[in-house]
């Protein structure tokens, strides 16, 4: 992939943006659960649940990746992992799990896709760009 330089930069910029809010979306389980008082059993399943589900399609989402759809697979996971912030919004268990799910797919559809198009753009400086890429990751889940 030969991009001019400053294509490269906005991208990068745009990945690390994108793996911010992507983890910062991943995070509002933890919180959210605690404020809302949730039975811990009840969100430890949801959790472990929406996590195997959903970060297990990571072998299907680099698949097609691989076949070409990685700007829909980005949009499309950045677009699912903002279902956490519709938890507020409910107050059953059955569309915590659902929405908890749809965040864990989101992940799973942008982090192997990302990750792909990020160590691609400048193979001579892939070790520089995916630790830009993991910082915006890092970030999202700190705040």
């Amino acid at each position: 992939m030969s991009l001019p330089l400053s294509r490269v930069y906005i991208t990068v910029f745009f990945m690390w943006l994108g793996h911010l809010s992507v983890d910062f979306m991943i995070g509002f389980w933890t919180i959210f659960k605690t404020l809302e008082h949730l039975d811990l059993a009840l969100a430890g399943v949801i959790a472990g649940v929406s996590a195997l589900l959903g970060e297990g399609m990571q072998i299907f989402f680099g698949s097609l990746s691989d076949r070409g759809y990685r700007k829909h697979l980005v949009i499309l996971g950045i677009i699912l992992t903002c279902s956490s912030s519709l938890l507020p919004y409910f107050n059953n268990y059955s569309m915590y799990f659902l929405l908890y799910l749809l965040t864990c797919i989101g992940s799973s559809s942008f982090h192997p896709t990302a990750s792909g198009l990020v160590g691609r753009l400048l193979p001579e400086k892939r070790g520089l760009l995916m630790s830009i890429f993991a910082s915006g990751g890092f970030l999202g889940m700190a705040i």
